[in-house]
């Protein structure tokens, strides 16, 4: 792959060792990492095709959750095209919520007009209050908190605009959302945290799930190593 990373599969035919494998995984919980949208439809797709032609069965990979190697990477919210963006404004309507104090806690970076300036909640915002909808561990969110507190209450970003992605773009790279921000092709650059492993199993075991680019895990398996076929054949 473009890493120089060499990608190699095995097809196990073996019943003996395919039936330990079941057997292994069989009391293991499972957490859905990356793609509860591809898994929710492939549900649909089994219930539509009535189990028939390998419908009941789809492509998966697992990764041990204690893997040293395992990582998760932040996914940093650039905006763009905002009709009445005015950074004194938005810093103003922020500090009911954050202040530039040091410490521990929920801790976003903000770009704009050439300064980084670090935000962090106040030990006095009540979370429950301002989200009484999610979980004690959801509210915990570095991107939780971004996306109720700065982009809906203080830029009036609701969660319709985010999912159409009417102003928002996302960046893998810290360096190229500020980029973005300094060349003139966005306005604002909000720069988070990873998500931690254990935020990301605690709330899953609960049943609750994660907001959409809240996790990007790494290494990822090269697209196209498999074809999940849809056809009609047995």
């Amino acid at each position: 792959d473009e890493y120089g990373v060499e990608h190699t599969i095995w097809t196990v035919t073996d019943p003996e060792q395919l039936e330990f494998t079941q057997a292994q995984m069989a009391d293991k919980r499972l957490i859905i990492a990356d793609g509860h949208h591809r898994y929710e439809t492939a549900l649909a797709y089994r219930d539509e095709m009535q189990g028939k032609n390998g419908s009941d069965r789809i492509p998966m990979t697992f990764f041990n959750m204690n893997s040293p190697g395992l990582t998760i990477l932040p996914t940093h919210r650039v905006l763009a095209g905002l009709p009445e963006f005015d950074s004194k404004n938005f810093f103003n309507r922020a500090a009911e919520f954050f202040d530039n104090s040091e410490g521990e806690g929920v801790i976003i970076g903000v770009f704009t007009d050439g300064r980084l300036t670090s935000l962090r909640l106040k030990r006095s915002a009540d979370l429950a209050v301002l989200m009484p909808d999610l979980s004690e561990k959801q509210r915990s969110l570095d991107v939780v908190v971004l996306h109720r507190l700065l982009l809906e209450k203080c830029l009036g970003i609701m969660e319709d605009a985010v999912k159409k992605e009417s102003y928002i773009r996302y960046f893998r790279e810290r360096d190229a959302a500020i980029t973005a921000v300094r060349e003139g092709r966005a306005q604002v650059a909000f720069l988070l945290n990873p998500t931690r492993l254990d935020q990301i199993r605690d709330i899953a075991y609960e049943g609750d799930v994660l907001p959409q680019k809240s996790t990007d895990f790494y290494p990822k398996l090269l697209s196209g190593l498999t074809i999940y076929a849809m056809d009609s054949r047995p």
